[in-house]
């Protein structure tokens, strides 16, 4: 990926960017049957005819890139995956304060860890973090806003048997224990019964 990462920090998601790693949609494949989709939305759009196409999302993440490197951000993309959906890069792996947090992704995903093989020896050991096996996150159930940190969590007891449960109830717990100085508000996550 070309640079070390030794310096990285994210205290605020509204701040200012300086580089940004983007999802690609290179290796996305084709669409998934409707039996075969993890959520609603998903479902819903495969049935109106209106799922994204491999094109549709190359051409999205294609401009969000011109307008990053428009405002100076440097842009990195993973390696490309095939058959691999990367275009939520931030599902993956996600950065709080000077910590790079690997995220615990559920198995159907696990494969989209492969592309981080590249930066992680980049980044500074003490500054790794990867929470363990009983600890759920996904990326985008966190958001960090100054010295507050939104954690989304399901915590029903089915969240074993739901594909759209990402972050677990041990999710926040281990958050507060890794960022003590931070104020965390965690919130239970709605999901569908189709998930």
């Amino acid at each position: 990926m070309g640079r070390a990462y030794r310096d990285i920090w994210v205290e605020d998601e509204t701040a200012p960017l300086a580089c940004v790693l983007l999802g690609t949609a290179a290796g996305f494949g084709l669409p998934p049957a409707v039996s075969h989709t993890y959520d609603p939305m998903s479902r819903e759009s495969l049935q109106k005819g209106i799922y994204p196409s491999r094109n549709d999302l190359a051409y999205e993440l294609a401009q969000l890139k011109k307008c990053f490197e428009r405002y100076g951000v440097t842009v990195l993309s993973p390696p490309v995956l095939p058959g691999t959906n990367q275009v939520f890069v931030r599902d993956a792996a996600f950065v709080i304060e000077d910590k790079f947090v690997r995220a615990n992704i559920i198995p159907a995903r696990s494969r989209e860890l492969d592309a981080l093989r590249g930066l992680i020896p980049q980044i500074e050991p003490g500054d790794y973090i990867v929470p363990p096996a009983t600890v759920h996150i996904e990326g985008g159930d966190v958001i960090l806003w100054n010295d507050h940190l939104f954690v989304g969590a399901y915590t029903g007891p089915d969240y074993a048997a739901l594909s759209t449960a990402r972050t677990n109830a041990a999710a926040p717990y281990f958050l507060r224990e890794c960022f003590p100085n931070k104020t965390l508000k965690a919130f239970g996550l709605r999901l569908s019964a189709g998930g």
